[in-house]
């Protein structure tokens, strides 16, 4: 294209670097596109052994929470026995207690109708009539 008054011509675009011959498909063709990829699934992240790991944690921690659960019940049985078998013992001491009470009532009773009943014999047998007159002025 040429403009009036100007010596300047303008043309279209050329195509050099197809002229010139560069080099640039040959640099391609040197990459081995088998050890890129390659090298890129040796760097890249193992997923299966992230999930084996974290399914592993997961169990180890749900076991940990089983165990867990597993001691308080144990602890909360073993008080509820304890405390069980402190009610029964103190049920026990306490029908001893009344027991014991009893046959201490029971044994003043007869330790006291036993000596009326061996001052009464006295009094009643003639070979100790000393002593049966003594008592009996004394209990008048």
């Amino acid at each position: 294209m040429r403009f009036a008054g100007s010596a300047v011509e303008f043309g279209g675009p050329g195509l050099a670097s197809a002229a010139g011959g560069s080099n640039y498909s040959s640099a391609a063709g040197a990459v081995d596109l088998a050890n890129s990829f390659g090298a890129q699934r040796e760097k890249a992240p193992r997923y299966d052994q992230l999930s084996a790991t974290a399914m592993a944690t997961q169990s180890a921690e749900k076991q940990a929470a089983m165990n867990a659960e597993g001691d308080v019940m144990a602890a909360g049985i073993n008080s509820l026995g304890q405390a069980k078998v402190g009610q029964m013992s103190a049920q026990a001491s306490i029908k001893a207690a009344k027991a014991q009470a009893g046959a201490t009532k029971t044994a003043g009773f007869l330790g006291a109708f036993g000596q009326i009943a061996t001052a009464g014999i006295g009094l009643l047998n003639p070979v100790a009539g000393v002593a049966s007159k003594a008592v009996a002025g004394a209990v008048k």
